[in-house]
């Protein structure tokens, strides 16, 4: 094996065979106080004047991956935005308030 560099790190990932991919465009989050699920779904129109989507999978991450989580994709959409213009999101998009947790 080569030796790493001492001022900088490498991580190899290998996919697994048979490694599930998907599509979405519908993100929502769960959460207890041990970690939180991100699901991810694909939006299908609408039937009846609601909205239909098909939830495709969900991952659950411990906080600590979920706070690094954040900081990674902030970092990607930031340098995103700084090759190729700001993202606007449109007016339609509706973020539902977080409420903390109510103590038990």
């Amino acid at each position: 094996m080569d030796e790493l560099k001492k001022d900088q790190s490498y991580i190899r990932t290998e996919p697994r065979e048979g490694i599930q991919m998907t599509y979405a465009n519908h993100v929502e989050v769960g959460r207890t106080a041990f970690d939180l699920r991100i699901l991810f779904g694909e939006v299908l129109g609408a039937k009846d004047g609601v909205m239909v989507v098909e939830q495709r999978m969900h991952v659950t991450l411990p906080w600590l991956q979920a706070k690094l989580l954040a900081r990674l994709l902030t970092q990607v959409v930031e340098n995103f935005e700084a090759a190729n213009g700001p993202i606007t999101l449109p007016k339609l998009t509706a973020l539902v308030p977080f409420e903390p947790e109510k103590e038990v």
